[in-house]
């Protein structure tokens, strides 16, 4: 995502919902602090693992080094807003469009 479009769209008054990592997010925050951060949290690193040889499109190597990255974003997630606990799909998807619809009230 541009900055530029980011930026745009923000200044339409439209909600933006960004699939971004860590060091993004906080960049964001500093940028624009009235953002609502989400972190989306496994139910823990062995069901992540197990999801990630599941769907059989990565190879060991780089299932390790996703957790590895996973394990230190883990660590950050105290610095967001909310989170949400991807435990079962389609309550996670419930939560999320829970915080969306209360952002646009607000």
């Amino acid at each position: 995502t541009s900055a530029d479009d980011l930026h745009k769209w923000l200044s339409s008054g439209k909600n933006v919902l960004l699939d971004i990592d860590v060091a993004g997010a906080m960049q964001i925050r500093k940028k624009y602090p009235g953002c609502r951060t989400i972190f989306i949290l496994p139910p823990s690193l062995r069901v992540l693992e197990e999801r990630l040889f599941s769907r059989r499109t990565d190879s060991t190597e780089t299932i390790a080094m996703r957790l590895k990255n996973a394990k230190k974003e883990m660590a950050a997630r105290d610095q967001y807003d909310h989170i949400i606990v991807n435990n079962e799909l389609n309550r996670a998807i419930d939560e999320l469009e829970s915080l969306i619809r209360s952002d646009h009230r607000a």
